[in-house]
């Protein structure tokens, strides 16, 4: 059995060059490459790539762009807005913020299934 590592990628604000801050036993990839991000937002990436049909299909999680929202959401909300390229756009929303978050997925993975597992980890467990 090959077994692959999931590594969260950091990058320095000094010197900008990557760091492997973590290495945790699944398929799907944390990219973090900055440290802008909504409060729980990586705690909640991590486990979504932990979840067996996250780790059998999505091989990337890149936090992107964040900005402020219209909307006040108690609690976290994750929300598949389209399909990219290499797979989906999710919006994260928390209080008066949003952040995109692009995952790169295989062919086999719906905008639905993908919705349904960003439920499920949200409902699993007290947002952060």
């Amino acid at each position: 059995n090959k077994q692959t590592n999931t590594h969260i990628t950091l990058h320095s604000r000094h010197t900008g060059t990557p760091t492997m801050a973590a290495a945790v036993p699944h398929a799907g990839r944390l990219l973090v490459t900055h440290n802008v991000h909504i409060r729980g937002v990586v705690g909640t990436l991590h486990k979504i790539l932990s979840k067996a049909e996250a780790r059998k299909n999505i091989s990337l999680a890149v936090p992107a762009k964040r900005q402020h929202a219209r909307k006040h959401k108690q609690l976290f909300e994750f929300r598949v807005t389209g399909k990219t390229a290499d797979g989906y756009k999710v919006v994260a929303h928390r209080g008066f913020e949003a952040q995109e978050i692009y995952f790169v997925t295989d062919s086999k993975l719906t905008e639905k299934r993908l919705q349904r597992l960003l439920d499920s980890v949200l409902r699993s467990y007290s947002n952060p």
